[in-house]
């Protein structure tokens, strides 16, 4: 059996440590929080639970986007993102004021009939806090970039069980989407 992987992306999941010289070759370089800032605009706020030392694969090919979603007020279900092949959502830049709950997926092959999107008997799940950047797991991000079309939801789960949690206010997401 192949491994569908790249070299890049196992990398970035922990599974291989590359050396300096097979990073260079495939691309991958090594910043600290100061690089980050210096190259991004938008400043992370990083939580007091991370570890702020742990260094960050970052491809020099990597292209990135900006969707904005929107959660109606007293509703739990943002807008459409569209992803194009080699897209995944890697974060959410949370507003301010966001009612407390989690975020689930809906997703569509067709971009008209959403489902739950369910993975391994249990709803694929953020936990995002208001003014923080929530950071998608790498695996669930990859589950999530073979679908076209996404909804974010605001809403709590047990297994497969979803409870939406309507947004006392208009909510927009900040959602962060990479290509290679």
């Amino acid at each position: 059996m192949t491994n569908p992987y790249t070299a890049r992306e196992l990398q970035h999941l922990g599974i291989v440590q590359l050396d300096t010289d097979a990073q260079q070759h495939l691309g991958i370089v090594q910043l600290d929080t100061d690089a980050l800032d210096a190259l991004n605009p938008i400043a992370v706020q990083v939580s007091g639970a991370l570890d702020d030392q742990l260094p960050l694969a970052v491809s020099t090919g990597t292209r990135q986007r900006i969707a904005a979603v929107t959660i109606a007020s007293g509703a739990s279900e943002s807008g459409v993102i569209t992803l194009d092949p080699g897209e995944r959502i890697v974060g959410l830049w949370m507003p301010s004021e966001w009612t407390a709950a989690n975020i689930t997926i809906q997703a569509s092959y067709d971009g008209t009939n959403y489902l739950p999107v369910i993975s391994y008997g249990a709803a694929i799940q953020m936990f995002p806090s208001a003014s923080y950047f929530t950071a998608i797991d790498a695996v669930d991000a990859d589950k999530i970039s073979r679908l076209p079309y996404v909804k974010l939801v605001s809403s709590t789960a047990s297994g497969t069980v979803i409870t939406a949690v309507n947004q006392g206010g208009a909510r927009t997401i900040n959602v962060v989407v990479v290509s290679q």
